[in-house]
């Protein structure tokens, strides 16, 4: 596993609400900014007007615009803009009417403060007061609820707010939080999440009777009350993976079978924990210079199920204390393995990860849901929820296709030991493309990404590496790669079979000229007569990546539906 799984461990699932609660803004850390005593000795407690009937929330919603407009905290341009987004059904809650606020105020993406010396009670008092000024006129417009205008009076008390921006982005937050349990704005969402039985109607009424009652803070707590979902908390096992991860997934096969969605007899799962990276940093916390490492893994689980054997990998990274949960364990991972499962039953469901987050990610606990794919169009609005949910790739229809691999010779460069490490990579894989079968074994196929001319010399890169899934066929010499980022100029030159070729190609910065795939092609068509590249599937800027195949070869992969072509 490459380092770059940790950037896909950061990746943000949506939850139950997410076509209603869409506002996200940049956060500013005050972290360590806290004062031990009140600064202000007097708050001014004005009540909110209760502006909003539950029955008519987008008049509400004008209101409340209107007079932010009418106290000159929007400037006629995000006013005009946001009035029309109101009248479309784009903006629904008042937390995204905050998120005009900041917008307006964020100059840039990442706001850098100047922090006030704690020492020096005039300067902070002549910082906070126009805040606290400042709220007062915000909550008089009626955005605010009592409960976030209360919590924004305690943050300022506290010197935990010193800047108009950070007042903004805060009263954002704290309503996004109340929005997202607000039984109001939520019942329409979760009559069409009953409407498709993704909810049973006691699990309803039940989750509608604890929004009522105030009694949960967070929708991934909407878990509970769904049948087919499981909600984890880390903070309840153990910082041993070794016993954390069977019961996790022990709990999850539980669940499915309790369901009726998978009949299976199940083993227990056990967990390996295979080095990945070692990272080497010097400490900036101490004195002396102290190195340190930091270990990432592969966390592969495996089980028995049905008498098959079922193994999948994750990222895992020890925790550096209890209060570390990024990294603990890949949710993603948990539902691939059970994934294959299903599909190799010809289920009609598939399980998603749920991360909590509102509107931030709480790492300390997610969620697992199967849901047929009806039910995911439901779930996620209708927008792509990029699960597979054909049955192509079964466990045996994969052995057929590697088998298939060995038969046509495309492994003949690969030993005993490279062949079987391809092997189990694709066994710890949840496989729905072709080319994850083909990426799986070296030099067989190369995948690039066309936003990766970086470097000096990155086309000398791709012609050694289309060389390498050639296995001999194309082998250029004397390479002279210009790819110039000053004079911003770029030209490819190579020898192949005694004759000299060359191309002028675009500079684009990072982009990739299409053009060198087409010069490349060309060369190979008139010099090489054992094979030719051919395109992977194409992204709309170009193919993902190539392999190098004799006739007989495309045939048999053309006809299997493994390889197409941009004529099929």
């Amino acid at each position: 596993m490459s380092a770059t799984r940790r950037s896909h461990w950061l990746k943000v699932g949506s939850i139950l609400v997410s076509t209603l609660l869409a506002a996200s803004t940049p956060q500013v850390s005050n972290a360590g900014i806290l004062f031990d005593r009140e600064l202000l000795s007097e708050n001014i407690n004005i009540e909110p007007e209760d502006a909003v009937a539950n029955d008519s929330h987008d008049v509400a919603l004008v209101e409340v615009l209107h007079n932010l407009n009418n106290a000159g905290l929007l400037t006629e341009e995000t006013y005009n803009r946001t009035i029309r987004e109101v009248e479309q059904g784009i903006i629904r809650v008042r937390s995204q009417l905050a998120s005009k606020l900041v917008e307006q105020n964020s100059t840039h993406t990442y706001t850098l403060f100047a922090v006030p010396d704690i020492n020096d009670l005039s300067e902070i008092q002549h910082i906070l007061e126009p805040l606290n000024n400042e709220l007062e006129q915000l909550n008089n417009t009626g955005i605010l609820s009592t409960s976030v205008y209360e919590y924004l009076q305690s943050e300022l008390s506290s010197g935990r707010l010193f800047h108009k921006l950070q007042l903004y982005q805060t009263a954002q937050i704290q309503l996004e939080r109340e929005e997202s349990v607000d039984p109001d704005l939520l019942k329409p969402r979760l009559d069409e999440i009953r409407a498709a039985d993704i909810i049973s109607e006691q699990g309803y009424i039940s989750l509608l009777e604890a929004l009522e009652a105030s009694a949960l803070q967070n929708p991934i707590e909407f878990l509970n009350y769904i049948d087919q979902a499981q909600m984890f908390d880390l903070t309840d096992y153990s910082l041993d993976p070794e016993l954390y991860f069977p019961a996790i997934y022990q709990s999850v096969a539980q669940m499915l079978t309790r369901t009726g969605i998978v009949s299976s007899e199940l083993s227990e799962f056990d967990l390996e924990l295979v080095l990945d990276q070692i990272y080497k940093f010097d400490r900036a916390d101490t004195p002396e210079l102290v190195e340190e490492e930091w270990r990432t893994y592969d966390a592969v689980v495996s089980a028995q199920i049905d008498d098959r054997s079922y193994a999948q990998s994750s990222y895992y990274s020890p925790p550096s204390d209890e209060q570390d949960f990024l990294g603990r364990i890949e949710s993603d991972g948990l539902a691939s393995l059970f994934n294959k499962v299903l599909r190799d039953q010809s289920s009609p469901y598939r399980l998603f990860s749920i991360a909590s987050f509102t509107p931030h990610v709480d790492y300390s606990r997610f969620g697992i849901i199967a849901l047929t794919e009806a039910q995911a169009d439901v779930y996620w609005g209708g927008s792509w929820h990029e699960t597979d949910y054909t049955n192509t790739f079964t466990s045996d229809r994969i052995a057929e296709i590697v088998t298939l691999f060995k038969n046509i010779e495309l492994f003949t460069h690969l030993s005993t030991r490279e062949l079987i490490a391809g092997e189990q990579r694709i066994a710890r894989q949840y496989i729905t493309e072709p080319y994850q079968l083909l990426s799986a074994f070296k030099d067989v196929i190369l995948l690039f990404d066309w936003e990766s001319a970086a470097g000096d010399t990155p086309y000398k890169h791709l012609l050694e590496s289309l060389s390498d899934i050639s296995r001999g066929s194309f082998e250029p010499t004397h390479i002279n790669d210009n790819f110039d980022w000053e004079s911003q100029t770029a030209s490819i030159a190579f020898t192949l079979n005694g004759t000299r070729y060359s191309a002028d190609l675009e500079f684009n910065r990072d982009w990739l000229d299409p053009r060198f795939f087409e010069f490349v092609e060309s060369v190979a068509a008139e010099e090489v007569l054992t094979g030719k590249f051919y395109p992977l599937s194409e992204n709309g800027y170009g193919p993902d990546g190539y392999i190098f195949l004799n006739d007989e070869q495309w045939e048999v992969l053309r006809s299997q539906q493994i390889i197409t072509s941009s004529t099929d």
